[in-house]
């Protein structure tokens, strides 16, 4: 096999928020697998991929203060990509209706529809309030026994 492992995702559209869709959320164009015991999601769309790819990305670059990553080269522990990809989607919905509380978000693609049609660009979000979801997230602690 000579793919290497980040090009097999990409030839299978794996969904950059797949974690936030499997806990929380959800996208129109999600398309939800099993295989065995994993739990997956890919992109029934080319394009909301890319775009999804790209915020992601972006989201990353801008918060690693907050995530405490040197570098976006460095792979990220599961509780840090919960808390990029949660609380960023929570920080971007939170920036276009600041008044609503934090809620599960119906439709990724919708939110960052919306979000390019106010901002202009995604590189034009206001990075500085998302990165402060992200830093704000906390994940449910698990049940002492």
């Amino acid at each position: 096999m000579d793919e290497e492992p980040g090009e097999a995702r990409e030839a299978a559209r794996e969904c950059a928020f797949a974690l936030a869709l499997l806990n929380a959320h959800d996208c129109s164009h999600a398309e939800r697998y099993c295989i065995g015991e994993r739990s997956g999601v890919r992109c029934g769309a080319e394009s909301p991929w890319r775009r999804c790819r790209a915020l992601r990305l972006l989201l990353r670059e801008r918060a690693r203060f907050a995530l405490a990553t040197p570098g976006i080269r460095e792979r990220l522990s599961h509780a840090q990509s919960l808390r990029l990809q949660l609380g960023g989607l929570r920080g971007i919905a939170t920036a276009l209706a600041p008044d609503a509380s934090p809620r599960a978000i119906r439709d990724v693609h919708a939110l960052l529809v919306e979000a390019r049609a106010r901002y202009g660009s995604l590189e034009a979000l206001p990075f500085e309030h998302i990165v402060r979801q992200i830093s704000a997230y906390r994940s449910r602690r698990r049940e002492q026994r």
